[in-house]
């Protein structure tokens, strides 16, 4: 998907619904792993939860910037985005590190999407190709 240059309307109703779907299964799926371990009261080697939770944000960060880049999967990033300033704005009081680590990977994230989008804009289905 995303790796060959289909008309707009395939575009627009097949492959951005499924980014975007894509995107929501990688959120849930490191949200249920954290959950898990708090449930079965995992401690780790000794490191602390907001260690934890840092880890994996940057663990979600290594994978949303690696499908933008690897299957030009934008919007499956952008829905990394909103998770990540969610997380940031519900931690802000109780775990700032954690909290900033997640605004920070959300603005890498973004700006990552921008500039890839800004690289692939002859690809842009919007925009019409004469040399194709």
């Amino acid at each position: 998907m995303e790796l060959t240059d289909p008309p707009l309307r395939t575009i627009a109703f097949v492959w951005w619904p499924f980014c975007l779907y894509f995107g929501w299964i990688t959120v849930a799926l490191l949200a249920n792993i954290s959950a898990w371990l708090v449930k079965i009261q995992w401690d780790g080697p000794g490191i602390a939860p907001a260690t934890w939770a840092i880890i994996m944000t940057l663990i979600a960060g290594v994978i949303y910037l690696y499908m933008t880049w690897a299957r030009n999967m934008r919007e499956y990033a952008l829905v990394g985005v909103w998770a990540l300033i969610a997380i940031a704005l519900a931690d802000r009081g109780r775990a700032p590190a954690v909290a900033t680590t997640a605004f920070i990977v959300a603005a890498i994230l973004f700006l990552s999407s921008g500039i890839h989008g800004y690289r692939n804009r002859a690809y842009s289905p919007f925009r019409k190709r004469t040399n194709v």
